[in-house]
């Protein structure tokens, strides 16, 4: 499965998840991260929504965003980051 974390500069938020889910995930997982902002670290786009199969989001307005800005290729992928599988069974709702 390939996971993408988006927040809006790609400098904290969402490269620490990327690290905390690949350590914990052992290769199960293929997991990058990106920003939304134009000076993103790396910044999301068409070819990363397409790469992921679940995108996880640090904020509803990010969520919002990339569905206004990629309709076609983002539809149903995006969730809040908070609704992250724990890997217990349970849903984070954190």
């Amino acid at each position: 499965m390939n996971i993408l974390f988006v927040c809006r500069g790609n400098l904290q938020r969402s490269p620490t998840a990327e690290d905390m889910v690949r350590e914990r995930a052992g290769g199960e997982v293929d997991v990058r991260s990106a920003g939304v902002s134009r000076n993103a670290e790396t910044r999301v786009d068409g070819d990363l929504l397409r790469w992921a199969d679940r995108v996880y989001v640090m904020m509803e307005g990010i969520r919002k965003r990339i569905e206004q800005e990629f309709p076609d290729i983002s539809e149903g992928k995006a969730s809040r980051s908070s609704e992250y599988p724990t890997g217990t069974g349970e849903v984070n709702h954190g």
